[in-house]
């Protein structure tokens, strides 16, 4: 089986949240990932950063939701 990049993840991790927030506009979605991303980086286990990013962007993605749906 070939192991995935964490780019590979991040990007899979882009296309889900991106579905699952829809009012949320693609670029919103990517910067909030990135931002999420770069938190972690550096950091010596890399094993659960997709999992750290998705939860975190995941989080911060359902306030913007709200405040889209708000407005």
């Amino acid at each position: 089986m070939e192991k995935r990049t964490e780019r590979q993840n991040i990007h899979e991790i882009i296309e889900r949240l991106t579905a699952q927030f829809p009012l949320v506009a693609r670029s919103r979605v990517d910067h909030v990932i990135e931002l999420e991303y770069v938190k972690l980086n550096g950091r010596p286990v890399r094993q659960y950063v997709s999992n750290l990013v998705e939860h975190a962007a995941k989080a911060r993605l359902a306030q913007v939701a709200v405040v889209n749906v708000a407005a």
